[in-house]
């Protein structure tokens, strides 16, 4: 465990967080090349809640989680703060969730192109976000000052 600016550095946490964004950014190659754009959505879908999930590590680990949220994309919006593009992701995949869910259970088996690419574009945007909000963890920043000193940059 470091310590840096006042703040104290969980290796666990930084563990989890880096492993959950290896995945995500994986899955998300993996949707670059398969065929079909429907598993293309599933997969970039798969790999946002991986994203999702890093960022939640690090900024549930300095505040709470909703009670009782299971749902990532809630849990994400209501860590999100004053950065308006980490709940506007939030918004876009919890909107994309029923859809995702059609196409795992094979009763939707075409996908519009622009849907996926729209997609694959807030999936770019999220891993960024994760990127950036493990990156300030591990050099001892607040997570609301993460995300938001990158975006300014």
């Amino acid at each position: 465990m470091a310590t840096r600016a006042g703040s104290v550095i969980e290796p666990r946490i930084v563990a989890d967080a880096h492993r959950l964004l290896d995945q995500a950014v994986a899955i998300a190659d993996e949707g670059d090349i398969v065929v079909g754009n429907a598993e293309r959505l599933r997969l970039y879908y798969l790999a946002a809640l991986r994203a999702a999930g890093a960022v939640l590590v690090v900024l549930e680990s300095r505040r709470r989680a909703p009670r009782g949220q299971r749902s990532a994309w809630v849990r994400l919006e209501a860590q999100s703060g004053a950065d308006a593009a980490l709940g506007e992701d939030a918004a876009f995949f919890a909107g994309h969730s029923a859809l995702r869910q059609r196409v795992e259970t094979g009763l939707v088996r075409e996908v519009d192109q622009a849907v996926v690419a729209r997609m694959r574009i807030r999936l770019s945007g999220l891993i960024a976000i994760a990127e950036d909000t493990l990156a300030g963890y591990e050099q001892g920043r607040t997570p609301s000052t993460s995300v938001r000193q990158s975006r300014s940059a």
